[in-house]
């Protein structure tokens, strides 16, 4: 029998287009899936063989020096570092700490973008002492509050005199009183006496031997430091599938105590033997200069940094500069296509998790403004993420009548929760059971399952595109930075004059995030605004001050005691819809001024910046 080759092929051919149509109309989305679990792949792949070897961040970096020693590591201040130089200045800050600490030890590094905040951390890894980066604009209690948190034995200051008076303010509150303090760079001239207790270690670190650490040194890491190395590395592997190259040179302006610039930021840098540019801080209006200067491929973005951009005079350079990805989270839609359309960038990786979240997607379709991911029904099942439904006045997700959570519908926001097991653990927090608890929900779907609360509403379109919707609970984020809305209260309770206050976020035309607002009851009938505004300036982080202060005779409370803020929300800054006194936070005249109509329509014209 002769077989026809011709028709054969016809039939094998007319069969996998049926199949194909039939694939495309019975499950529409085979084809991105497939592209998606090969996305997946390629991240889990390498990550789990470089785990495997007990291998970490660090690992990253002495992998990427053997392979180019003399090749550009970092850049900073017209300043090149090759990674042969990182890897010696390492060395020697290692060798002349290994006397003084032990594997296990945590080391408090409170600095601004600088070199030594590389080195520094790399040295520590090196040894197996685990590092705690401090927010560099805490001061007064909240700094208090995390230099005790971290147990450090000892605390590392960068350079800059603010940064040391900041911290010879709240030595006598510190609860480890032999908490040995290095100062890197300059000692300052200050009229602060504690200052000059403490140790100068520039010298020392220079005389150090410049040998190599061997790997024994960090053997016994402890499990937690472990956990936190896991998820260091873990960030220089997620983004894999989004086209960074190893001639990529990737500009860092935000600050590197941010998992976004620290762990996305260097850990892909290391992974791909790439160069990082570093600012000490972001600044809008030099940002497109800097990308010209040091011919920056690809930045990280925080989704506020964006917005300042947009809203910069325009300029020479943001036409010539050789960006083409940026990487980051928080681009809201109404910035996004103004940015990728004014800057030509061709490529947006918006991404979403957070540094004690178990949870982490990132949009792989470019064109989907806003997105953060798409996941059609078999991904979601794969993934095992639910979006419940939520109730803001309780602060709890609703339950059915047998006690389990309900899904919402699509295009219905709920709150996102992820599971937690052996595969997808939570790491919770460093000293607090009771907090690592609150982000539990357990009993979710069944009996004694668990899923991490992330305190997000999410929502997912019709095209199952997941999108951020809004934060829930007692934070809220602005100006790129969580703010603790407890925290932020009880400062204000400590200004004279004030009894009572809570603080909420409310939404701002025009910008991301929400800004902060307090309902504050006065004990006093009056109060200096001017007052209070240099108090609490002086005390918090400057996007945690309130923007808006609002003057009330009585706050509204649960049956519980918890204060009711939903209707404070609603209402806002409008003076139509609130009649007590509005203050606004005006930067210009140092304190709070009143905000009438006319102030509320600059505000909302931007002609007001807050």
């Amino acid at each position: 029998m002769v077989l026809d080759i011709s028709l054969t092929s016809a039939v094998a051919t007319g069969t996998v287009v049926v199949a194909a149509a039939f694939m495309r109309k019975s499950y529409p989305y085979w084809r991105r899936d497939a592209l998606g679990l090969i996305k997946l792949l390629s991240v889990a792949k390498p990550f789990r063989n470089h785990i495997k070897r007990n291998r970490f961040m660090s690992d990253l970096f002495e992998q990427a020096k053997k392979r180019n020693p003399e090749k550009a590591c970092l850049v900073f201040q017209d300043r090149t570092y090759s990674y042969e130089e990182i890897d010696r200045l390492s060395n020697k800050f290692a060798n002349f700490a290994r006397n003084q600490v032990k594997t296990g030890d945590t080391m408090a590094h409170f600095m601004y973008n600088e070199p030594a905040f590389i080195w520094t951390w790399l040295g520590c890894a090196k040894l197996g002492v685990k590092s705690a980066f401090i927010n560099y604009n805490l001061r007064d209690k909240s700094l208090v509050h995390c230099i005790n948190l971290s147990k450090a034995n000892i605390l590392v200051i960068g350079e800059g005199s603010d940064l040391k008076t900041a911290i010879a303010d709240v030595v006598p509150q510190l609860n480890n009183q032999q908490l040995e303090i290095w100062m890197i760079g300059d000692k300052p001239e200050l009229e602060n006496d504690t200052v000059t207790t403490f140790r100068s270690v520039n010298e020392e670190i220079a005389d150090a031997s410049e040998n190599p650490i061997s790997s024994h040194a960090r053997h016994g890491l402890p499990k937690a430091a472990r956990v936190s190395h896991y998820r260091l590395t873990l960030a220089s592997f997620v983004l894999t599938p989004f086209g960074l190259q190893s001639d990529d040179r990737i500009y860092l302006a935000l600050p590197l105590y941010h998992s976004t610039a620290f762990g996305m930021g260097l850990g892909n840098t290391f992974r791909l033997g790439a160069t990082a540019v570093l600012s000490s801080k972001f600044s809008a209006s030099n940002f497109w200069k800097v990308c010209c200067k040091y011919d920056i491929t690809a930045f990280f973005y925080v989704g506020e940094l964006c917005r300042y951009l947009v809203n910069a005079p325009q300029n020479q350079d943001e036409k010539n500069h050789k960006v083409r990805l940026a990487l980051g989270n928080g681009l809201r839609p109404d910035v996004w296509t103004q940015f990728s359309d004014r800057f030509k960038i061709s490529a947006i990786c918006e991404f979403y998790g957070a540094t004690d979240s178990n949870f982490f997607t990132a949009n792989d379709q470019i064109k989907v403004v806003g997105s953060i991911g798409q996941y059609s029904p078999f991904l979601q099942k794969l993934r095992g993420f639910h979006i419940i439904k939520y109730n803001p006045e309780s602060e709890e997700p609703l339950r059915d009548e047998n006690g389990r959570c309900i899904q919402v519908s699509q295009g219905e926001p709920g709150l996102l929760i992820n599971p937690i097991n052996i595969h997808i653990p939570f790491d919770g927090y460093v000293g607090n059971k009771q907090l690592t608890e609150k982000k539990i929900i357990r009993n979710v779907f069944k009996t004694d399952d668990a899923y991490f609360n992330t305190g997000d509403l999410l929502y997912m379109d019709e095209d199952y595109n997941l999108y951020f919707y809004d934060r829930v609970g007692d934070t809220f984020r602005w100006k790129g930075e969580n703010v603790a809305t407890t925290e932020v209260a009880e400062t204000i309770t400590r200004f004279p004059g004030v009894k009572e206050a809570i603080v909420y976020g409310v939404n701002v035309p025009g910008y991301d995030g929400k800004a902060g607002m307090a309902a504050v009851i006065l004990s006093d009938q009056h109060v200096n605004l001017q007052e209070m505004y240099s108090f609490l300036s002086s005390r918090l982080p400057m996007y945690s001050c309130p923007r808006f202060i609002r003057i009330t005779k009585e706050l509204v409370i649960t049956g519980t005691y918890k204060y009711t803020k939903l209707d404070l929300v609603k209402e806002g800054f409008n003076p139509d819809l609130v009649s007590d006194p509005l203050y606004y936070f005006d930067s210009l005249a140092k304190s709070y001024t009143l905000l009438d109509h006319q102030a509320f329509e600059k505000i909302e014209k931007k002609e007001i910046r807050l």
